[in-house]
């Protein structure tokens, strides 16, 4: 069954207001219409007027959004956006909470992955418990890198006064989160980076088939340092975020988690030497890391990766 088709109507009273499911802050939609067959659908959405969300927002899907009416503020980025302004957001991407102080109807499309795009967010690992190897497929939906997950949040803060005299802002709050686009996973041995001054940084990279079902692997967070010093989420998602072909059950390695050593080496001049070294006690606990990144994300953390933020620098 294809779309219905629709000639010019009367928006106003062809369509009703209904609220917005899982809402709880007002918001009301007209669902203008849906394609059965691939799951696309157009809407009206209405921010009342004073709306104040407080969720940050990432859907497992494309969204294109254009203004109709008013202004949305991004309270995280304090930028606003008037009539007009258009935005369009790959699946995994974050943004918000926003704010519509005067009011705002925005007109909306969602569509799915495509299967091509479906094909490329698949992973295959080795899933290692005891003396088996276990083949591994896991499809990835949304993907955030952790910052400044120090357990010890006063090392943290002058870490971060040290990075403000290098010119590197630092965020309002610990811990913090940055969004990543999936496309900039990989499992290749050799990347490629645009100019001289990146670097990786080793990490413990946690994977949620669901809340009950989450493995742990080995990552690098590789960064731009000089895009960092203007702004640090894009420094990380102009670069490929590296993740191990081997994991492990969570509740496999948690009873002897803080003994676990993390470990980078980098080669300089054709010489291998050590570059991170640190127990993982130096980070947030996985527990602590998944609550963290649930009570800024809305929804399930279903196909989620999370890089856990990283250890200092020898």
């Amino acid at each position: 069954m294809a779309k219905k088709e629709i000639e010019f109507i009367e928006c106003q009273t062809a369509f009703a207001w209904q609220s917005v499911e899982g809402d709880f802050h007002g918001l009301k939609e007209k669902i203008l219409s849906i394609d059965p067959e691939t799951g696309n659908y157009t809407r009206l959405v209405q921010f009342p007027k004073g709306y104040e969300g407080k969720e940050v927002l990432c859907h497992p899907f494309w969204e294109e959004i254009y203004i109709l009416e008013g202004y949305l503020v991004d309270a995280q980025k304090n930028q606003t956006f008037q009539k007009g302004s258009y935005a369009c957001r790959p699946p995994g991407m974050i943004h918000g909470p926003f704010r519509a102080p005067e009011g705002c109807i925005t007109f909306e499309i969602r569509y799915p992955l495509s299967q091509t795009e479906r094909d490329q967010s698949i992973f295959h690992f080795i899933l290692k418990r005891g003396k088996d190897r276990i083949p591994l497929e896991f499809q990835v939906k949304r993907m955030v890198n952790g910052g400044y997950v120090g357990r010890n949040q006063e090392e943290v803060k002058r870490h971060i006064e040290e990075l403000a005299k290098k010119g590197i802002p630092g965020p309002s709050s610990t811990p913090t989160l940055y969004p990543i686009a999936i496309r900039t996973l990989t499992q290749s041995p050799c990347i490629e980076v645009f100019g001289e001054e990146t670097s990786g940084e080793a990490e413990f990279v946690l994977l949620l088939e669901n809340e009950k079902r989450i493995y742990v692997g080995v990552g690098s967070d590789h960064t731009d340092r000089k895009l960092e010093a203007f702004d640090i989420a894009w420094s990380k998602n102009i670069c490929p975020n590296v993740i191990s072909k081997e994991l492990w059950f969570l509740d496999d390695v948690l009873p002897h988690w803080d003994q676990i050593v993390l470990r980078s080496w980098v080669t300089q001049d054709g010489e291998r030497s050590l570059y991170q070294e640190a127990p993982l006690r130096s980070i947030l606990p996985p527990k602590e890391l998944i609550s963290f990144v649930r009570s800024k994300i809305q929804g399930e953390l279903n196909h989620m990766v999370i890089f856990s933020g990283t250890i200092g620098l020898l």
